[in-house]
């Protein structure tokens, strides 16, 4: 008999193993697997690489200079997934892996913008954060409002109230 689901199922997930990531490696580096399922490797992977940022794991300090290659890759085919423009704009305003992709705010700024026209609408909530930034509180706002117009109230609806 199988348990039914309960409220906390849907509320945790679990992380993802970095030995899992490690195997999965070489199907990553081949050619013609599925860009959505190597977008979400990479995210997978960064996403641990940026929890351990301190002390990061050995394998994962492996793995994240490929993720990032991968995602650079990615968002210079065209037509780029949204989502692979989103995350080389999170790694260009983080300076994360500064070794393959230098801190460049000016580059992710344009990114993030890509990305939230192009679907990804995760980006609205960073795009209205760099307008906070530069002091433009109306273009802020606006961004913001796109965000929580496409579901991202989580972020930029408590963003919003504050502005």
């Amino acid at each position: 008999m199988t348990a039914s689901p309960t409220d906390t199922d849907q509320i945790f997930a679990p992380l993802p193993a970095i030995a899992d990531l490690a195997a999965a490696l070489p199907l990553v580096q081949a050619p013609g697997q599925d860009i959505l399922w190597k977008i979400q490797w990479c995210r997978d992977v960064l996403f641990l690489y940026d929890r351990q940022k301190t002390a990061p794991d050995p394998e994962l300090r492996r793995l994240a200079p490929v993720a990032a290659s991968v995602i650079q890759q990615t968002a210079a085919t065209r037509p780029a997934p949204p989502e692979a423009i989103y995350m080389l704009g999170i790694l260009e305003s983080t300076g994360s892996i500064p070794e393959q992709i230098p801190h460049n705010p000016r580059n992710a700024f344009r990114d993030f913008e890509a990305a939230a026209r192009g679907g990804h609408h995760v980006a609205w909530f960073n795009l209205g954060r760099d307008y906070e930034n530069f002091g433009n509180n109306d273009k802020a706002r606006e961004c913001f409002d796109r965000g929580i117009k496409h579901g991202n109230a989580p972020n930029c609806l408590y963003v919003r109230l504050i502005t």
